[in-house]
């Protein structure tokens, strides 16, 4: 064995082992991640262990992103949802129905919209995933400035685990002119006060582009020391070709390192082992599925192009069982040509390719992430695998 196995792309299982095998590694996987971190790189047990589970054991449902509406009164530069001003709702009896299929399985249930915090409903839908349906962990996306202090104390009431809260910079008029509204910022981190009062923990979602990516220690920072709250940073997606937002590879690299391996190293190893297992940095399609308001599946919010399945016509299970019947999927998750010879590839699989078609690539889907600074000739390590693997998270 010269490496840690191919990318999964099949399936294949009938729903009953897709759903024992969610169930069992669902209560193991920290567990699970924690041993397999402990082997030395490209130790044999290693990549024996990340050969069986892509070949034998296949992939487990590990978190449902769902789309409970379309409406936005922000008008942000990056949206995973191409939100617009007309509402779209999911209906709340089809969430139910999605909650009862996953009822038990220790599933992961994120709620986006849009703005979840437009539906009035949403503490009783975050109570009925709680209460009814054991969800193990329940958050929301949100832009927070609807974050009130009577609704942030309902949805904690509701059992509402995390808000990860769109925070652009430390600085209000970098952060309003991002998401197209004056005073957004204002209310943004009263909102983000108003859910940490409540009890809720509170994440910050701050995507570096080219206006705040020199300030990233700064809002870090602000974060930690005036919202005491979590901040997490990720790659901005391109929206179009030539994205003047869109900074170089090396920069997002410096960034990603001060983050991961001096401020959340833990963080840091435990994305890394999760990603030698898995042999993908992108979980997109094996461990997370996006449901639109519609009702369409996807494998990422922000892979918008590529329709897996309809929870209107059929389960969640279903859906995830036959999703490789899909060319579309099977080529989007397949290595990319220009990965070849990286020894890195089989712990990679190509990173985050979710912009590449806004930002005009040829290849599309089937280029590799446009971050990435290789092909890489080193052997595969602990440290390297921070500054080799462009998608962490």
């Amino acid at each position: 064995m010269s490496d840690y196995g191919p990318q999964i792309t099949w399936c294949g299982q009938p729903v009953w082992l897709l759903k024992t095998g969610t169930w069992l590694v669902n209560r193991l996987n920290l567990k699970m991640l924690a041993l397999f971190g402990r082997f030395a790189a490209r130790s044999p047990l290693a990549m024996f262990l990340a050969r069986w589970h892509r070949r034998i054991s296949g992939s487990y449902l590990y978190t449902l992103k769902l789309d409970v509406n379309t409406a936005c009164f922000l008008k942000c530069k990056m949206c995973y949802s191409g939100a617009k001003q007309q509402d779209l709702q999911l209906p709340a009896q089809k969430i139910r129905e999605i909650i009862d299929q996953i009822r038990g399985y220790k599933i992961r249930l994120e709620f986006l919209g849009g703005e979840p915090l437009l539906r009035s409903d949403l503490p009783q839908l975050v109570s009925y995933a709680k209460q009814h349906g054991r969800v193990p962990f329940v958050s929301v996306y949100t832009n927070a400035v609807l974050a009130t202090g009577e609704l942030a104390r309902a949805l904690a009431a509701a059992g509402l685990d995390a808000a990860l809260v769109t925070l652009i910079s430390a600085k209000k008029e970098v952060h309003d002119e991002f998401v197209g509204r004056k005073g957004a910022w204002e209310q943004a981190t009263q909102g983000i006060k108003n859910l940490r009062d409540a009890g809720i923990t509170v994440y910050t979602f701050t995507a570096i582009h080219r206006d705040n990516y020199l300030d990233y220690r700064e809002i870090h920072s602000f974060v930690a020391g005036t919202l005491k709250a979590h901040a997490l940073f990720y790659q901005y997606i391109p929206q179009q070709p030539a994205d003047p937002l869109v900074i170089a590879p090396a920069q997002w690299h410096s960034i990603k390192r001060w983050v991961l391996t001096e401020q959340n190293a833990a963080h840091g190893e435990h994305v890394r082992s999760l990603y030698w297992l898995t042999g993908n940095s992108c979980v997109g399609g094996n461990y997370m599925l996006s449901i639109k308001a519609d009702g369409t599946v996807h494998p990422c919010p922000f892979i918008r192009d590529i329709p897996i399945g309809n929870i209107h016509s059929n389960t969640i299970w279903e859906i995830y069982r036959d999703r490789y019947t899909h060319a579309d999927l099977t080529g989007f998750k397949t290595l990319p040509a220009d990965c070849a010879g990286c020894s890195h590839a089989s712990v990679c699989g190509g990173g985050c390719r979710a912009g590449n078609r806004n930002a005009g690539c040829a290849a599309g889907y089937q280029a590799k992430d446009q971050k990435c600074l290789g092909p890489y000739n080193d052997p595969i390590s602990n440290a390297g695998s921070v500054d080799c693997i462009p998608t962490f998270f």
